[in-house]
């Protein structure tokens, strides 16, 4: 995910600007690029309908040679991660062969999404076929968060000469993740997540990064289709991580956020495995969520969140000076496990 978080985080920030007007000059790190890229076409599954690979086993025993038909994965760090650094690595090595294998695997994507917009975590490689998912409470959102960082860089940098597939294909995406956000700015998950759906419940999740991820996709969205609606989707996400800060559940975390919250922005004291605290995991994702809005938008209500939780974070104590994950809510200078 952090790969994704990178991705997504300069895709938002300034695209254009990050990329330099004339190709890198040959060295070490421009040729191991342009070698790795070139493995990545070598490997690619190349089809009518667009380009894949096959996810990396985890395991010789799980190599199958000949799948039949093979499974892409569009999980963040698979598919669409190693389209977009062909995408980038093409305009940085000057190499438009580079950026033709991100557009035929963004042609892949488009073609595995579902009919309600949804980009499944696996596809089977086949024009008629999409991928398969379990049943959840919640949607996993993982997945077309990948894809459309995706398809709206490719957008972007089309210009106005858009791919009409591609453009369709992120409105229907962007369309679908707001209505997995709640009207008060949530962004629910199903937890535990992996168990049947029947025995899930829905939760709000800072410690993890869907909520960012979901957040960042959407300010993408809008900055690429400029669509109000995706705006204010983000604004809505951004008023919600304010109303979850501790506040007066805490004496030392007020400004920052706890790992989980029930979907009225309570928190949860009903889990175990979840027990409320001050959570860093949790408020470094939140941050990461507050920056891209306030440096694309300027939003007035992300800087007062990042301000208020910087003099929150300055004030916790540190061991040997670092901080830990998690400090208790009303004695901080006993932390939690979990450094």
């Amino acid at each position: 995910m952090l790969i994704f978080c990178i991705l997504t985080l300069c895709a938002v920030a300034g695209r254009a600007q990050t990329l330099p007007t004339q190709p890198a000059k040959p060295g070490p790190y421009s040729q191991q690029l342009r070698t790795e890229c070139d493995a990545l076409l070598r490997d690619a599954i190349k089809r009518p309908y667009g380009w894949g690979w096959t996810p990396t086993p985890e395991s010789p025993a799980q190599i199958n040679k000949n799948p039949t038909p093979p499974l892409v994965s569009l999980q963040p760090g698979d598919d669409p991660t190693a389209a977009l650094l062909l995408l980038w690595a093409g305009d940085l090595l000057g190499e438009p062969r580079y950026r033709e294998a991100a557009f035929q695997a963004a042609r892949a994507v488009a073609n595995a999404q579902d009919e309600v917009g949804k980009y499944p975590a696996q596809s089977i490689f086949h024009v008629s076929d999409k991928g398969r998912e379990p049943q959840m409470l919640v949607p996993d959102r993982r997945s077309t968060c990948a894809a459309m960082a995706l398809l709206l860089s490719l957008l972007d940098e089309q210009g106005d000469k858009r791919d009409d597939e591609m453009q369709r294909s992120a409105h229907l995406a962007a369309t679908w993740m707001r209505r997995q956000q709640t009207s008060a700015g949530m962004w629910p998950v199903a937890y535990p997540p992996d168990v049947p759906a029947k025995n899930q419940i829905r939760l709000v999740r800072l410690d993890i990064p869907d909520a960012r991820d979901s957040t960042l996709v959407m300010l993408l969205s809008y900055e690429v289709l400029g669509e109000a609606d995706d705006r204010r989707s983000v604004e809505r996400s951004i008023a919600a991580l304010g109303r979850l800060r501790l506040g007066d559940a805490s004496r030392a975390g007020a400004a920052i956020w706890a790992d989980a919250y029930n979907l009225e922005g309570t928190l949860n004291w009903r889990i175990p495995d979840l027990p409320p605290r001050i959570d860093l995991l949790a408020t470094r994702y939140c941050m990461q969520t507050l920056l891209a809005p306030y440096a694309s938008l300027g939003l007035p209500a992300a800087k007062e969140a990042l301000d208020d939780a910087q003099k929150s974070l300055l004030a916790l104590p540190r061991q040997d000076g670092k901080w830990v994950r998690g400090y208790d809510l009303y004695e901080p200078k006993f932390p939690t496990t979990n450094p």
